[in-house]
């Protein structure tokens, strides 16, 4: 698994003494579906079940990290069984998209193999662009960042529409020409 999953945007940021910042940016909001549920089953089988929560822990994490970091996005948090990431500067649209969808296939052609047996995750996507804000708080001898937007909000508001394999993304991402999925007074597209 990843060591250091501190966001370049915030180490940057920090090193150059800038303690807020404001960009352009995508969001996506990955939540692995069967997740929780499994974890849960295997907590009842002892110590086997707590090997077997690693090994689901690895496989199902660190391809979907490396994907993101791969594609020049950064892990911005960590929520049980979803993460968000956040991508900016040059085509960042592109590469979130291009990351939904690498994770997406990923979960639809592997299979999970742990010490308690080969299981199935899928996944629900939601994808956001839009202004991106950030600030480093020092409180004493400690530093804590945070980010906001309304593409944190509504990468997250996106998965709750999504079926499993399902990404969706808001109507921000017009250019990729996608057929808009509505729901209710916000449109979303459906990458399916």
């Amino acid at each position: 698994m990843y060591k250091n999953l501190l966001p370049q945007t915030i180490c940057g940021d920090y090193f150059r003494k800038k303690f807020t910042g404001k960009d352009s940016g995508t969001v996506i909001f990955v939540d692995i579906v069967g997740f929780s549920s499994l974890t849960q089953s295997f907590m009842e089988s002892g110590k086997t079940g707590l090997e077997a929560i690693s090994d689901l822990i690895n496989q199902v994490f660190e391809p979907s990290l490396k994907i993101v970091l791969d594609n020049s996005g950064d892990i911005i948090s960590f929520a049980g069984d979803a993460f968000t990431a956040y991508f900016r500067g040059e085509e960042h649209e592109l590469k979130a998209c291009a990351s939904s969808i690498l994770i997406r296939n990923y979960f639809n052609s592997n299979k999970i193999k742990t010490s308690q047996g080969i299981h199935s995750l899928n996944v629900r996507i939601g994808i956001s662009s839009g202004e991106i804000y950030r600030k480093i708080l020092k409180i004493k001898t400690k530093c804590l960042y945070y980010f906001n937007g309304v593409p944190f909000i509504q990468s997250a508001l996106g998965t709750k529409y999504a079926t499993p394999v399902m990404i969706i993304a808001d109507e921000r991402i017009e250019e990729y020409n996608l057929e808009f999925k509505s729901v209710g007074k916000t449109r979303f597209k459906s990458l399916e």
